[in-house]
């Protein structure tokens, strides 16, 4: 009891210095929270923009990849497609020299050429 008269006496002779502590606690304990608050925040701000950062970078050279990927199957049909070209051309090449060899040999295949085609009839018959 005698401690607790003690202790008001006390505070009531120092009655500012004890409102300026108590003042003092009550805003460095608000002040303490808000900080751990931000500094909360800011933590998920800088792993959510990490986490966006490696998802770019993953989109980026998946959209990479596919692109290379895309253009060597390109080109691989491209030099397909020239391969069949000439192919086709010089098929054809052989078909005409053969057609115009076969229809040289015949008279009677050129004479029907000639009379559908323009129009001449053969005078020797």
């Amino acid at each position: 009891m005698v401690f607790l008269k003690k202790c008001w006496d006390w505070c009531v002779k120092h009655w500012k210095l004890l409102l300026i502590s108590i003042g003092s606690f009550i805003a460095f304990f608000i002040g303490y929270q808000r900080a751990s608050r931000n500094t909360q925040r800011v933590k998920l701000e800088l792993d959510v923009a990490n986490k966006d950062k490696e998802l770019l970078e993953e989109n980026n050279e998946a959209f990479h990849n596919a692109t290379v990927k895309q253009i060597k199957e390109y080109e691989a049909e491209k030099a397909n497609m020239h391969k069949k070209k000439i192919k086709s051309l010089t098929d054809i090449e052989l078909k005409k020299e053969e057609d115009k060899k076969d229809i040289l040999s015949s008279d009677e295949k050129l004479n029907k050429i000639l009379e559908d085609k323009w129009g001449l009839k053969n005078e020797s018959k």
